[in-house]
């Protein structure tokens, strides 16, 4: 799990830079009041970019439902100008 201050209107990307695991595993995107703002499985790779609706801190999260294992995984957060 990690976290992130963002401001309204500024966009991010996800890279997904390395996987190997289960191609069950996913990363989401959880907004300041927990709501989703994106899902993906980790073998899809980068989201593309994502607009912040809401100040505050942001939670990304990898991993199963159900399961806490995540395989290994590198990834990279950039802010988009």
């Amino acid at each position: 799990q990690y976290t992130f201050t963002g401001a309204v209107g500024e966009t991010v990307e996800i890279d997904i830079t390395a996987f190997a695991g289960s191609d069950t595993i996913n990363y989401r995107l959880l907004n300041p009041l927990g709501a989703e703002v994106y899902s993906r499985p980790l073998n899809l790779g980068d989201s593309g970019s994502i607009e912040l609706l809401i100040a505050g801190t942001y939670t990304l999260e990898v991993g199963e439902s159900n399961n806490h294992s995540t395989g290994t995984y590198s990834l990279t957060l950039t802010l988009l100008p």
